[in-house]
This record gives C-alpha cells, sequence and structure tokens, in this order.
C-alpha cells in the first residue's frame, strides 16, 4: 500500500471514530439524523404548542425499530421531565411494552391510546432538553460501533428481560426523589447500545443494572 493509501485509510478510521450517534432512519434524509438533533426536533415540531403529547413525540421518530424506541421514554425519565407528576408510571409502561415486544421480535412497537395521550407542558420539554443536551452531545462523541454481538440475536432476550425488571420499579420508585434516574440510566444505556450498535455500552448498561438494583433495594418504599 503507498502512503498515500495508508494516509487516506487512518483518515478514514479516524473519521468513523469521530462521528455522531446516528439514528437508524426509514425517511428521507432531512429528518434528524442524531440523538441531540432529534431532541431539538421535538422542540421544533411542537413550536406554538403549549401542551406536548408523548404520541406526537414518539411520531417524530423517524425510526420505530426497538434501540429509539427504548431509549426515547428511558431519557426522558432520567431527564428533568422524569420530574412531572406520572411521568416515571407512563416512561415505567412504555419500556415494559416496548420491551415486551421486542422479545417477539415485533417490527413495529405498539403504544396504547391512552398512553399516546398522556400530555405536557412544551415549556418543561424544552427546559429538559435544554438541560441534557451538552450531556447528549458528548455522548455522541464516544459512542461508536464496537462489539456488535453484544447488540443483536439472542442478547435482545437478556436486554428485554432487565429492561422490564428495572421498569417494574419504576411504579413504587415514583414516589421517591429521583428514584428513578438509576434503573431510567441502565436502560437508556441498552437504548443508546441498540441504536448505536455499541456494545460497550450494552455492557455498562447490565454493570450498571447491578448498581441500579442495589439503589432500588435500599430506596424501595416500604
Amino acid at each position: 500500500m503507498s502512503n498515500a493509501d495508508a494516509t487516506k485509510s487512518n483518515s478514514g478510521r479516524s473519521a468513523a471514530c469521530t462521528e455522531p450517534l446516528t439514528l437508524p432512519v426509514d425517511s428521507p434524509t432531512s429528518d434528524p439524523q442524531s440523538l441531540s438533533e432529534l431532541l431539538d426536533h421535538f422542540v421544533e415540531t411542537t413550536a406554538g404548542q403549549e401542551q406536548v403529547k408523548i404520541g406526537q413525540l414518539l411520531d417524530s421518530l423517524s425510526s420505530r425499530s426497538h434501540g429509539p424506541m427504548l431509549l426515547f421514554p428511558a431519557i426522558i425519565a432520567i431527564s428533568p421531565l422524569g420530574m412531572i407528576p406520572g411521568m416515571s408510571i407512563v416512561t415505567g409502561t412504555l419500556i415494559i411494552l416496548i420491551a415486551t415486544q421486542m422479545m417477539l421480535f415485533s417490527s413495529r412497537p405498539w403504544i396504547p391510546q391512552r398512553l399516546a395521550e398522556f400530555e405536557f407542558s412544551r415549556e418543561k420539554l424544552k427546559t429538559g432538553v435544554d438541560r441534557i443536551q451538552r450531556w447528549v452531545r458528548w455522548l455522541e462523541k464516544v459512542v461508536k460501533n464496537r462489539l456488535q454481538m453484544l447488540t443483536g440475536g439472542l442478547m435482545v432476550y437478556p436486554i428485554a428481560v432487565i429492561s422490564i425488571c428495572l421498569a417494574v420499579s419504576f411504579y413504587p420508585l415514583a414516589f421517591v426523589p429521583f428514584g428513578v434516574f438509576a434503573p431510567g440510566f441502565a436502560i437508556s444505556l441498552f437504548g443508546l447500545g441498540l441504536t448505536a450498535r455499541d456494545g460497550l455500552l450494552v455492557s455498562a448498561g447490565f454493570l450498571l443494572t447491578a448498581f441500579a438494583g442495589y439503589l432500588v433495594w435500599i430506596t424501595w418504599p416500604l
């Protein structure tokens, strides 16, 4: 290989490592291509509204694959939006439904209308997005395709089962300040890992699950 070819090859690998986390899309390239763009898209598409519905935000997802669908409610749960009364119950239920359908290999997860109609203030959406965007952009710099054997196939089952167990804890922990953060963060890692085909994030999700389980045990309301 010539020096010029080697330089091009190294440049290509370097560029690939710095590409932001992208979402798998089923629609034109004008749709949001990264998680940070998607969050901004949520705010932009609801401009002029006083209230925002969960179903409306789900419809903004250009892909209905399991990774983004699992990530969506988990990110809401651990963001300032998770402090909205009833939001922990809604996001926990969404995660349970999506993870259950993951085990059935459903290509397009189904969400009941009652959950889709849950609404909250757009101002809270905007504030929540503004607060987490810097962390999301940091994640986009470190997330990349690796250990892909952990992001598909039979690995879907343990990820789905653990996500369901963690989401069930949302119900009692909804009454504990920041109680759902640890289990919600673990599910977020699973969702990010599946979305970006990043097995290292999935591994981190398994490790965090043990810690989240301990926190759930010591904070579980008696």
